[in-house]
């Protein structure tokens, strides 16, 4: 049974823009310590900037289908998207959010990019 659903685009430029005025207020908040890693270990900005928002999007897309959005229930850093050896993203939540939803679920994440997109969809099974 689906328990929610959700989906975000941003802008690519949007997120560049702020990581070029204050880059370390950025990735702090919006990453956590091993998707920093991750991040700094991409050498093209390109990449590194659709690589952040795709990101970006992601936790917005699970914020909505935990039905909270970013904030007391979801923040940033409640969730990690860390890929898994076949390179698909997957998602981690912190203890702090999975109190708040049932026990058995299963997370889906998907990000894409076009040259000025990222986008994300986010679907939550319980089992």
């Amino acid at each position: 049974m689906i328990y929610g659903i959700g989906i975000d685009s941003v802008e690519i430029h949007r997120i560049e823009s702020i990581y070029d005025k204050r880059p370390e207020t950025l990735i702090n908040r919006v990453l956590t310590i091993s998707e920093r890693k991750q991040f700094n270990d991409i050498k093209q900005k390109q990449r590194k900037m659709e690589w952040l928002a795709g990101r970006f999007s992601a936790k917005e897309a699970m914020s909505k289908a935990i039905g909270s959005g970013i904030g007391k229930t979801f923040d940033f850093q409640d969730g990690e998207i860390l890929n898994n050896h076949n390179e698909k993203p997957t998602f981690h939540l912190s203890e702090k959010t999975k109190s708040y939803l049932p026990s058995n679920i299963k997370i889906h994440v998907s990000i894409t990019h076009t040259k000025t997109t990222a986008s994300s969809m986010v679907t939550i099974d319980e089992n």
